[in-house]
């Protein structure tokens, strides 16, 4: 009997040790700017065609529910790395605040579970000096001006657009010849970062960006499939905030907090297609995404 209870308690130690075991695979946060959830596909807005999203929803969780805590890139990213309300951190705007070294955010975190870590932001609203950068070993912030040169301030300055910031991402995943890793992508609104002349309130601009925001995420999949590395990996997808697009006065964002820039859309890809095809009703918010993920990671 004591023998039998000594192998029962092994398999049984073996089995939780397999259920909390790390994430084999990849990481990967994309966070899209302006995409809002009610001109989304996998939302119900059947008028725009996003196969590479469409196709990641299909694989992954959809959370029908999920808000930002506030319409504005700095503190709405620093809600998701440190899983705290603008008010605790301090980071109420993207101009003129901080993300103080003293919060722990999800990259620290992982850096410190041996996660390799790298980001790549195409907004000036997330580079270094907003201290979002915390936890990164790789961290690209490169942004130009329109001559080619790089600028201190945020006059004059050019975004990359996704398709640059997405080969950064590969060259990245590529280098550090570990599936054991965190990357954050963020992609910027595609056709200001152009410099195209359109206006904040055009939805065919819109829909435009979302298009081309939906091939960068297609490529990067593809990317991680042909490394053999796609159904291993964890794929989240959301955004800071929506857009106003002038359905109550407000073109853009940053001003008002109706659902049109609070609702965003929020798909979760798990490990070996846990989920797929679940959507989820409940109530959700950025600051549940750093805790969530660490979960996911064990």
């Amino acid at each position: 009997m004591v023998a039998a209870g000594t192998v029962l308690a092994a398999l049984g130690g073996w089995r939780d040790a397999r259920a909390s075991a790390p994430l084999s695979g990849p990481i990967v946060l994309i966070s899209i700017d302006g995409l809002r959830a009610d001109r989304f596909p996998a939302y119900g807005d059947t008028s725009l065609a996003t196969p590479a999203l469409d196709a990641l929803s299909a694989d992954g969780v959809v959370f029908e529910r999920f808000y930002s805590h506030i319409p504005q890139t700095l503190p709405a990213h620093a809600a998701m790395f440190s899983s705290r309300l603008p008010f605790e951190t301090g980071v109420r705007d993207s101009a003129g605040f901080k993300l103080k070294d003293s919060e722990r955010t999800l990259a620290e975190v992982l850096s410190d579970r041996d996660y390799a870590t790298g980001a790549i932001v195409s907004s000036y609203a997330l580079r270094r000096s907003t201290g979002i950068a915390q936890g990164f070993a790789f961290f690209d912030d490169q942004l130009e001006t329109g001559d080619g040169d790089t600028d201190e301030t945020a006059v004059g300055v050019v975004s990359p657009d996704g398709d640059a910031s997405e080969r950064i991402a590969e060259t990245w995943l590529q280098s550090i010849a570990t599936p054991r890793a965190f990357l954050f992508l963020h992609v910027t609104n595609a056709p200001a970062s152009r410099g195209a002349t359109v206006q904040p309130d055009d939805r065919d601009a819109y829909d435009a960006h979302v298009g081309q925001a939906d091939e960068v995420v297609g490529r990067l999949v593809k990317d991680l499939k042909g490394h053999q590395l796609y159904d291993q990996s964890t794929i989240i997808v959301t955004s800071a905030y929506g857009n106003g697009l002038g359905d109550h006065v407000e073109r853009a964002h940053g001003l008002l907090v109706y659902d049109e820039v609070m609702r965003v859309p929020l798909i979760v890809k798990q490990a070996a297609g846990e989920g797929a095809g679940r959507r989820v009703t409940d109530l959700a918010q950025q600051m549940d995404l750093m805790p969530t993920i660490l979960d996911l990671a064990k």
